[in-house]
């Protein structure tokens, strides 16, 4: 499938985190059982609780192993909000990164440290190409333009002073 948005991430976590917010930004009405479908606990075998994401009311239980902060949230269409399993091994990340290619996402492999605390940025690829398109149109256009100013002035100007050697009197 081509790709259609993009996850840049500081960390391995972070990232993760990104990939579930693009896939919920791909599909605005997914339910948290079919994010659990999608990305279900075979994922990461770290995760402690029986699913990546669970409701953040739940969280007490495990601290400090899911992403629980307002901002770190993921918040569906309906408001529900869950939190993400925030441990994450090489081969996990490899995994997830792995799955969310077969729904449109890709994962900008630079930055992707483990252990860095960071954050994620989505990039919509699709976008990114109609603008840089939208440039190479608009300089094509004024390309076209000042050559065919060029031409007309150029015409115009030899035809004027055709006109002006003509209607010189003569001796």
């Amino acid at each position: 499938m081509k790709s259609k948005i993009r996850v840049h991430g500081k960390s391995q976590g972070r990232t993760a985190l990104g990939i579930i917010n693009a896939y919920l930004k791909l599909h605005p009405d997914a339910t948290p059982y079919e994010v659990r479908l999608v990305f279900p606990k075979t994922l990461n075998r770290r995760c402690p609780a029986d699913n990546l994401i669970i409701p953040v009311n739940e969280t007490s239980g495990y601290e400090k192993m899911f992403f629980d902060q307002e901002d770190e949230q993921i918040v569906f269409k309906n408001g529900e909000r869950f939190a993400l399993v925030e441990l994450w091994g090489k081969e996990d990340y490899d995994s997830i990164c792995e799955r969310a290619k077969l729904f449109g996402i890709e994962v900008a492999r630079e930055g992707a440290k483990p252990f860095e605390k960071g954050s994620f940025e989505l990039e919509d690829i699709d976008k990114c190409w109609f603008r840089w398109w939208w440039w190479i149109l608009l300089m094509l256009v004024l390309l076209l333009l000042t050559i065919f100013f060029w031409k007309k002035c150029s015409s115009d100007c030899s035809q004027t002073d055709v006109y002006r050697i003509e209607n010189v009197k003569r001796p």
